[in-house]
């Protein structure tokens, strides 16, 4: 059954829209950023009580992408004080990259975090992709797939994208699946991948539609952050 006060905020909030094109807020762009190809038709189809998919699982998103809506708002030119989840034990490092990575998700920036190994880099990109899963992938870069073509594909296996295809082919299938999402992409390990990869890197960054944090850590944690 679906939340009537949550679908009546998605109305709301599009309506509040529907007349400054400029915004970028329609019904496709929702939809998109909460994972769905074919935006515009579920968030239509949620909206007059028709979707056939998983409710809970679109409702989860839609919550998701109020929360980080809500982020956005704060910011201005600050990062505001972004509240970490109350079952997460605070330590000052990976509270300090948990902020870091949120705040390269909503200004769709590269930020990069080096440390120690064991200080808390990993753990605190583990708890950002759980507690936004949908908005976020996370992937550990080693020395085996750290060159482009194997880093390319461990990325789109990640996506739930085929992994077969020249290495233009991987790229531009996953800079399409990334178009329009705000997704932030969480690299732990950094310091493993090859020069090209982080070149290909670079060139998705400036396809600002996907949003995106990258990050390195001395030793053996590496990691997006601060």
């Amino acid at each position: 059954m679906a939340n009537e006060q949550l679908r009546e905020r998605l109305a709301r909030y599009i309506d509040q829209y529907k007349d400054d094109k400029e915004s970028g807020v329609n019904m496709g762009t929702v939809g998109l950023a909460m994972g769905y190809k074919s935006g515009a038709a579920v968030v239509s189809a949620y909206l007059s009580g028709t979707y056939k998919g998983r409710v809970d699982t679109l409702e989860a998103r839609l919550e998701e992408y109020f929360r980080n809506v809500e982020a956005r708002t704060e910011q201005d030119s600050k990062l505001a004080d972004i509240p970490m989840p109350k079952e997460y034990v605070k330590l000052s490092i990976s509270e300090r990259v948990f902020t870091s990575i949120r705040l390269a998700h909503m200004r769709g920036s590269i930020v990069a975090v080096v440390g120690d190994s064991g200080i808390g880099k990993t753990k605190a990109a583990l708890e950002y992709n759980s507690v936004y899963p949908s908005s976020s992938y996370y992937l550990e870069a080693t020395p085996v797939n750290g060159n482009l073509r194997s880093f390319l594909r461990a990325l789109s296996a990640e996506m739930g994208l085929p992994d077969g295809g020249s290495n233009p082919d991987l790229e531009n299938r996953i800079k399409e699946h990334l178009l329009g999402m705000n997704k932030v992409l969480i690299i732990d390990e950094a310091q493993n991948l090859k020069f090209t990869t982080m070149e290909m890197l670079k060139k998705l960054e400036r396809r600002r539609p996907a949003q995106r944090a990258e990050g390195r850590g001395a030793g053996a944690d590496r990691q997006p952050g601060h």
